[in-house]
């Protein structure tokens, strides 16, 4: 099985390299013979600049790299990052709190935080 895994491509923050990096790696992926599944593990966005939408490159540039590897939507894993949650003060005391209330020896995390958390993906759902 051959994956492709991508990390960190924060859309809404916009320079000559990370523009050149996107066009690079469309055009590799045009050219490799087979890829299986595709594994985004966070950060589609730049959470700074857009705080609560994915700009439309987001979504066109996912739906090229997909024809490109000739991908089904069932081959393609997508993990939000801290930049994928809409962020702010509220989220980070909750996400301390969660670190601090973690127990390892039950593996539980409280359902009301993690009900918050999951709350502040609305935008990446939305993309999703």
């Amino acid at each position: 099985m051959r994956w492709m895994h991508l990390s960190d491509i924060h859309f809404g923050y916009t320079n000559a390299s990370v523009d050149t990096m996107r066009k690079k790696l469309l055009e590799k992926a045009r050219g490799l013979d087979q890829v299986d599944c595709l594994f985004i593990t966070g950060d589609l966005r730049y959470g700074k600049n857009a705080p609560s939408e994915y700009p439309q490159e987001t979504l066109d540039f996912l739906l090229e790299l997909r024809a490109a590897l000739n991908l089904t939507p069932n081959d393609i894993y997508i993990v939000p990052g801290n930049h994928d949650l809409e962020r702010g003060q509220a989220l980070t005391s909750v996400i301390e709190g969660v670190l601090n209330q973690y127990s390892t020896p039950n593996g539980r995390i409280e359902q009301d935080a993690l009900d918050y958390i999951s709350g502040r993906r609305n935008a990446y759902k939305k993309l999703y």
